[in-house]
């Protein structure tokens, strides 16, 4: 292939074309976000370039909608997945492989859904794997009058969207093993 370059220019524009898709995602790719965990540990990730077309969103919409009647749209975006909103601010997409990693780094620590306030993370297992994340956006009573609650999560469903769902209101594929997780620190002197 080089040898039918005319230029210089076309031969290092060929390595940089090459270089981009070796190190896609990682932290030598200049499109990626220079997304680090909180010890330093490099997070790879990939920024599409534009939305989804209209129409492929408008029918991830309708899909998810169909699977998920209770769910209520909160923005329709396909430039981040459910990782890149919750540890990357909306702004990229990141393989939910890397969830424990933000875990781990960013000093977040188990705890019971009892315990689960606004803000806190959920990460949805299937086979012990995790698969999805969300944020704990609301917690409601389920029956006036009740001590039983209902957790509301706001999560990014792949490509289709932001909604804010019950708990088990997802799709099926993330799997329905939640668990929760919190990065609050408690003030010793409470």
């Amino acid at each position: 292939m080089l040898a039918n370059c005319r230029s210089i220019g076309e031969i290092e524009g060929i390595r940089k074309m090459a270089s981009n898709i070796i190190n896609f995602g990682t932290e030598f790719d200049p499109a990626a976000l220079k997304l680090y965990t909180s010890c330093n540990n490099f997070v790879s990730n990939v920024r599409p370039v534009d939305e989804l077309a209209p129409h492929i969103l408008e029918r991830a919409f309708r899909d998810m909608r169909r699977l998920c009647p209770n769910a209520e749209p909160r923005s329709q975006s396909s430039l981040y997945n459910c990782v890149g909103m919750a540890f990357a601010n909306r702004r990229t997409q990141v393989d939910a492989v890397h969830i424990p990693k933000f875990l781990e780094d960013d000093r977040y620590r188990q705890i019971h859904e009892s315990e689960a306030c606004r803000g806190d993370i959920v990460v949805y297992f299937r086979d012990d794997v995790p698969r999805h994340v969300g944020v704990v956006w609301e917690i409601r009573p389920m029956l006036h009058g009740s001590m039983a609650v209902d957790h509301w999560i706001l999560s990014q469903w792949g490509e289709a969207g932001e909604y804010f769902h019950r708990r088990f209101d997802v799709p099926s594929v993330y799997g329905n093993d939640c668990r929760y997780w919190t990065e609050r620190r408690v003030p010793t002197w409470m």
